[in-house]
């Protein structure tokens, strides 16, 4: 069992097979009780790994472009040169299997979830965007009381100044 934030972790039940995502937030611990299992909402942060440099973005971007859309999952994924900040939307069980690989990925470290759960916000549409923000813009982010629901507001302020 890895820790990756103090409201989230994952499991390797067999210790060979699939890795399960797990979130303790009393608002939503039980994903039975979301108002919507297909609005689940999870905002991270993380920081690019010291031995990776601005290219892994792309490779990220990339490979989210290709991947997201199929799985109904919408959002966005934002770096400023040293920080990664992604906001996901959509079916619960894909989101949940999606942030577990994420959290798993060696390109980034220090993963943390900010928010997790379910939003009366309802995104304009389904779609996934990525792009570069100024130098040093996600710092706020790392300031957001986790389990709250600071996070998203936030993202979306930031998001306004990305190149996407």
């Amino acid at each position: 069992m890895a820790a990756f934030c103090a409201l989230c972790e994952i499991t390797q039940p067999d210790g060979l097979g699939s890795f399960t995502l797990s979130h303790r937030n009393a608002l939503s611990t039980d994903m039975s009780t979301l108002p919507n299992r297909d609005n689940l909402h999870v905002i991270y942060i993380s920081r690019l790994a010291p031995d990776e440099d601005y290219r892994a973005f792309a490779a990220v971007s990339r490979s989210a472009r290709a991947r997201n859309p199929s799985l109904g999952i919408g959002g966005a994924l934002l770096f400023d040169g040293e920080s990664f900040c992604q906001w996901l939307h959509g079916p619960a069980d894909s989101v949940n299997r999606l942030v577990t690989t994420i959290a798993l990925d060696r390109r980034h470290v220090d993963f943390t979830v900010l928010q997790y759960g379910g939003s009366n916000f309802t995104p304009f549409h389904h779609s996934w965007c990525s792009g570069f923000v100024p130098p040093f813009s996600l710092g706020a982010m790392k300031n957001i009381r986790i389990g709250t629901t600071e996070a998203l507001p936030l993202f979306m302020s930031v998001l306004a100044q990305a190149d996407v």
